[in-house]
């Protein structure tokens, strides 16, 4: 669970290591991931340079812009 709030800025080191030890203990128990319940996935990229990072992002993920998003 991720509380927003004031100073919320995003997953911290304790979420990502809360997450491995999660996927730790299913291994344990031979719980295969079910990546077909995943229904959506959000990433934002949120940097200084955003215009400078977004190629990347884009290689990366194979992002494409929607159509009349305004985004470039």
């Amino acid at each position: 669970m991720v509380t927003v709030a004031d100073a919320y800025h995003g997953l911290t080191e304790r979420h990502i290591e809360l997450a491995r030890q999660i996927s730790a203990v299913a291994r344990t128990l031979d719980i295969p991931a079910d990546a077909s319940a995943v229904q959506t996935v959000q990433v934002t990229v949120d940097a200084l340079a955003g215009p400078d990072v977004v190629a990347f992002w884009r290689a990366l993920l194979g992002y494409q812009d929607r159509a009349n998003s305004g985004e470039a």
